[in-house]
This record gives structure tokens, C-alpha cells and sequence, in this order.
């Protein structure tokens, strides 16, 4: 039986604000604020599952974010990343791989 999802998933791009130095030279970080990126499909991997993600390394990922929308830019291993899944948005998570195939791209968090 197929389900039908009334909210879609968003996934959240990590944008850094850079830090600054002010009038009495007291020095403030950076931050990341997070804004909305592209729609996706989002599937938790149930109980952790393990992955060699080409580095010769077995990593721990939580879930996989299937994106459809071929023109997404490249993730790199390491950015941060938030996501929107049934209307409740996460907390971060460290991508642990990125794979563009022919008609989709795939996220692992």
C-alpha cells in the first residue's frame, strides 16, 4: 500500500556568516545560519548502519537524503547540514558522503 506524504522534506544548507572585529578591537566569531536549499526524500537507516565511503574508513550513518534535482550543487564530507522531515526541522548533522548518479544525488548524514 503506498503512503502519501502531505508534507514534503527540505534540506537545509549551512551558509557561514563571517566574523568581525569591532570599534574597540574585540573580536566576534562566525556563525552558520542555516537556510532552506531543495526539496528531497529522506529514509533513516533504522538501527546505524556502516559504510566505506572511499577513504578505506567504515563510517556511521543515520540517514540517506535522496535528492531528484540533478542541477544541486556538490556536498562536501564535513559541511553541516540540517533537514525538515513532517514538518519538524533537526538538529545538525555532518555529511559523511556524497554520490551523484545519473538521475538523483544521495546524501549520507
Amino acid at each position: 500500500m503506498a503512503v502519501l506524504k502531505m508534507t514534503p522534506s527540505y534540506l537545509y544548507q549551512g551558509v557561514a556568516q563571517a566574523g568581525y572585529t569591532d570599534s574597540e578591537g574585540n573580536k566576534h566569531p562566525g556563525s552558520i545560519q542555516f537556510e532552506k536549499y531543495l526539496k528531497c526524500d529522506i529514509v533513516p537507516s533504522g538501527p546505524s548502519s556502516q559504510r566505506d565511503f572511499g577513504d578505506g574508513v567504515l563510517q556511521t550513518y543515520s540517514y540517506t537524503i535522496y535528492v531528484f534535482d540533478m542541477s544541486c550543487r556538490n556536498f562536501a564530507i564535513g559541511e553541516r547540514i540540517k533537514f525538515k522531515k513532517d514538518g519538524v526541522l533537526s538538529g545538525e548533522f555532518l555529511i559523511k558522503g556524497f554520490h551523484r548518479y545519473q538521475h538523483q544525488c544521495k546524501i549520507w548524514i
